[in-house]
């Protein structure tokens, strides 16, 4: 991981959109400080990107405006309004209401459970078996520099809303899961996350 110009960083999100011509969907997440996003990763189905979002700060619009506008390219969110709204808060960027599959607001409609919010982790146990690490969610994304371990979670969470939206499209075929918190089987069948990075170029603009 290393700091990456303007110049570089534009040329980072253009292969990525090369990506999505093929494969027209990309997973989109924040890392924030309180209200301000400091961290948005994009993924595709080949790639990652990580933008540093205070050094690249003035030109984050210029790089995420067209992508998020582009009506051909599915966005896969989790928690859709609050990411939308926190990257309209710090740098203006406006998304359209169509083309999007919130993760959350699926598994509420899939289940029924409209009482609760399920969290990634908590979605990656459900439909994945897999117990995702959600530890670095509350450290302080402002410092500088951010740990390797920090960056490589925050790809993982992108990359990991390409493999639940998969998964989701297979459980509409199959019974619904079990997403109870009292679950007995949830604690038997977590397992660490092994995702495949080997099938992915982790390009962090960082």
């Amino acid at each position: 991981y290393r700091v990456a110009d303007c110049s570089e960083a534009r040329g980072r999100v253009a292969s990525l959109a090369l990506d999505l011509r093929e494969n027209p969907t990309v997973g989109v997440a924040v890392e924030c400080h309180f209200d301000e996003v400091r961290v948005v990763q994009l993924a595709s189905a080949r790639h990652c990107v990580l933008l540093d979002a205070t050094a690249l700060a003035h030109v984050m619009h210029e790089l995420l405006q067209p992508l998020m506008m582009d009506h051909q390219v599915s966005k896969v969110f989790h928690d859709h309004d609050n990411v939308v709204l926190r990257l309209l808060h710090t740098f203006e960027i406006f998304m359209p209401p169509d083309q999007f599959l919130d993760l959350a607001n699926y598994a509420r409609d899939f289940t029924g459970a409209w009482d609760w919010q399920p969290c990634l982790q908590f979605l990656c146990e459900a439909y994945l078996h897999d117990d995702l690490d959600e530890s670095y969610k509350a450290a302080d994304w402002s410092v500088r520099p951010l740990s390797a371990d920090m960056l490589e979670c925050a790809a993982i969470d992108a990359q990991l809303l390409l493999r639940l939206k998969d998964e989701c499209a297979v459980w509409e075929s199959r019974s619904c899961p079990d997403l109870s918190s009292d679950c007995p089987e949830r604690q038997a069948r977590l397992k660490k996350v092994t995702f495949p990075m080997a099938l992915f170029e982790i390009m962090s603009i960082y």
